[in-house]
């Protein structure tokens, strides 16, 4: 059980992958896991300065020289391989997934800027170890995966009518996929944004499930 990803955390990880495809780096650092991490619900309801990392932490990514990844360690830069064994590390000794605070811990292992920020949380990692939350107060939009969708649109969406920036999109796509859904939110106007996403998937052809919590 401790060598596998809690789902949360699945989310975040292949997040972090497509995050580093963005940014046109050849492997995941830990500065992108972080970034991923920090486009989380739970990490954001915590931690407020997570909101506002996506711009440090893109900057400093491109300064760096580039970390190829060996095939064999799945995209992971050499540096973000320590912080994954440090994960399961502490996933072994709690005899669970490893987590999201998992994740947290082995940050602190990497080095650079990604350790810096991860040891300065104002709370503790086990804080992130419950994967169930609650949802956030007020009215919220849901995306239901449906394998059909793309997920161009899924992004699209997020960005155009739910006010998700391009970095936090991309996470809640593949948290949509992963989890079957996410909530975006809350919203004073959640209803209308609800029909425009509706709007734009039927226009598009896609079957994508909407609703309001």
């Amino acid at each position: 059980m401790a060598h596998e990803y809690a789902p949360e955390t699945i989310a975040v990880t292949a997040a972090a992958a497509a995050l580093s495809v963005g940014l046109e780096r050849p492997s995941v650092s830990p500065e992108v896991l972080l970034l991923a991490l920090a486009q989380d619900c739970r990490v954001r309801a915590l931690w407020p300065r997570g909101t506002t990392l996506d711009a440090e932490l893109s900057a400093y990514e491109r300064t760096q020289p580039p970390e190829p990844a060996q095939e064999k360690d799945g995209g992971w830069s050499p540096r973000c391989m320590k912080v994954i064994e440090a994960t399961f590390e502490r996933a072994r000794r709690r005899g669970r997934f490893a987590s999201r605070g998992d994740l947290f811990a082995g940050l602190v292992q990497a080095g650079g800027l990604a350790a810096t920020i991860a040891a300065q949380l104002p709370f503790s990692y086990a804080r992130l170890d419950d994967e169930g939350y609650p949802s956030p107060s007020g009215r919220s939009v849901v995306l239901y995966d449906d394998s059909t969708t793309t997920m161009e649109l899924v992004v699209g969406v997020l960005r155009d009518v739910l006010d998700q920036t391009d970095y936090r999109a991309t996470f809640l796509t593949y948290r949509t996929h992963y989890l079957g859904k996410a909530e975006i939110g809350p919203f004073t106007d959640a209803e209308e944004r609800a029909e425009r996403v509706r709007s734009m998937a039927r226009d598009a052809g896609f079957p994508l499930r909407v609703e309001v919590a």
